[in-house]
């Protein structure tokens, strides 16, 4: 990371105290934001008991909260999200749609160059989890394409605008680099600062810190590079998983899961407890001294002798319906963990409960609480998208890629499985009857790109018609034949 920003030659280095100042005082939720990080991330992974177990005592961990995070993530993004550019200025024409192609021809090599894809399905993870994600965005030399990295929010801290929550004033990342990954010139400075030549791949403290006009980096506190900011805005977005109200900093889906998590861990932990028991039951004797059940030996095929007035019994822990309570208890803390995650039993592929195939309607009411869930999160990842894409260009145009002003529409793939078929015979109505242009068509029909792909559509038509084969290079009008010069 540290040397994909050079500082112009002899530009000044930032001062010993760093851009970024501290406010006087933050909120609540904000301060306690890398404690929760830690927390949420450790449950997560696994660690979901409050304190060390009992000698002997049974733990068992479903990890239902990782799946969820899993299952909503693969929701939002499992598949790629596309880009729609559309050229500014002027009168739309083949060359405002011919500039737009090749903006999303130069995303979707940045996408590939970057593989994109798993890069946002990790952040939709990480940002389930710990409630905010975030990437930056550099420029490669040796590619010559923008790099785009996901950074633990972990390690950063950034303020913003009072009136502008996606407007950052500063921002600081720390991270561990080493001497091996710094330029020359910045391994220069750092001995001059007093770092010295050491093993190159000792762990060395990093600091970046940027603001819209400068920018500088330290290592172990030793300024080693700087200067303007090349990019003329920070090359970070910061958004939250899901906003809580008035914060900048963002919240993540476990926020609510975690004391049903522990107690379907704790139940379903004594439950297992007690079948155990029920399995090797346990034998009580009553009338009797401790000195003659010293002699009773357990085991299969073994005779008692028992003195005259005792009498034994095998205690039924499932008695009168005991196990009954425990599953009633353990299913409503299961229920109230797919209500309150919104990660209904359907979303996991769940049809138990109804042997019929039930209509693209039905399915979708059934999947209600989820689809809502993802248009809250898409609301705050997909704007995050769209700025992230507009500081690919922008650097791009830094570095002498000619590229033009466009505005970017993102295109999300289809969350519910869809009826092709009668989809197309829809839009072929539609369009037949005047009510659709074909671009709209083909967009409900999710293809990537409908206006090259109606040039395309045209243009085969016209060779096919050249060629004496009768095809019409549109679909007919509603009256009758269509209109040649459309």
């Amino acid at each position: 990371m540290v040397d994909r920003v050079m500082s112009p030659a002899g530009a000044p280095l930032g001062g010993g105290g760093g851009l970024a100042q501290l406010p006087a005082a933050q909120t609540v939720h904000s301060l306690s934001r890398l404690v929760r990080y830690q927390q949420y991330r450790a449950f997560y992974n696994g660690d979901q008991w409050d304190d060390l177990p009992a000698p002997g005592e049974r733990r068992l961990t479903f990890n239902y909260a990782r799946v969820f995070i899993n299952k909503a993530a693969s929701y939002l993004m499992g598949k790629p999200v596309g880009y729609l550019a559309t050229a500014t200025g002027g009168r739309p024409g083949p060359r405002k749609q011919a500039a737009a192609r090749v903006v999303e021809a130069y995303l979707a090599e940045v996408a590939a160059f970057n593989t994109l894809a798993a890069l946002d399905l990790d952040t939709a993870i990480a940002a389930g989890t710990l409630g905010d994600g975030a990437w930056t965005v550099r420029w490669d030399p040796v590619a010559r394409l923008p790099r785009v990295t996901a950074v633990d929010p972990l390690g950063l801290d950034a303020r913003w605008r009072a009136d502008d929550l996606q407007t950052l004033l500063w921002l600081r990342q720390t991270y561990w680099t080493c001497a091996a990954e710094l330029t020359p010139a910045q391994r220069g400075r750092r001995a001059a600062g007093g770092g010295g030549p050491d093993d190159p791949y000792r762990p060395l403290r990093a600091r970046e810190e940027w603001t819209p006009q400068a920018w500088a980096l330290y290592v172990d506190d030793v300024a080693v590079d700087g200067g303007p900011n090349p990019y003329g805005q920070i090359p970070y977005i910061l958004f939250p998983n899901l906003r809580v109200p008035g914060e900048f900093w963002g919240e993540g889906d476990l926020a609510d899961l975690l004391r049903l998590q522990r107690e379907l861990n704790a139940r379903l932990s004594i439950f297992s407890r007690i079948l155990e028991v029920a399995g090797n039951p346990v034998a009580v004797v009553t009338g009797a001294d401790a000195d003659s059940t010293e002699t009773l030996k357990l085991g299969p095929n073994q005779l008692w002798t028992l003195p005259e007035g005792a009498k034994a019994e095998v205690l039924d822990l499932l008695k009168a319906g005991g196990a009954d309570a425990h599953l009633k208890y353990i299913d409503t803390v299961y229920r109230a963990l797919h209500d309150i995650s919104e990660m209904p039993r359907t979303s996991f592929g769940d049809s138990s409960h109804s042997r019929q195939a039930r209509s693209g309607v039905a399915l979708e009411i059934e999947l209600q609480p989820l689809l809502h869930k993802l248009a809250r999160k898409r609301a705050y990842f997909g704007t995050a998208l769209e700025r992230r894409a507009a500081l690919i260009l922008a650097i791009a145009r830094v570095h002498g890629v000619a590229l033009p002003a466009v505005r970017l529409t993102l295109a999300w793939p289809p969350v519910l499985p869809q009826d092709r078929t009668t989809l197309v015979q829809q839009e072929v109505q539609l369009v037949a009857a005047g009510i659709h242009p074909p671009t709209l068509a083909m967009a409900a029909l999710n293809d990537p790109d409908p206006d090259q792909q109606l040039l395309q559509v045209l243009a085969e038509a016209r060779q096919l018609q050249q060629a004496g084969l009768g095809a019409r290079p549109h679909p007919p009008a509603a009256g009758g034949g269509g209109d040649p010069a459309w």
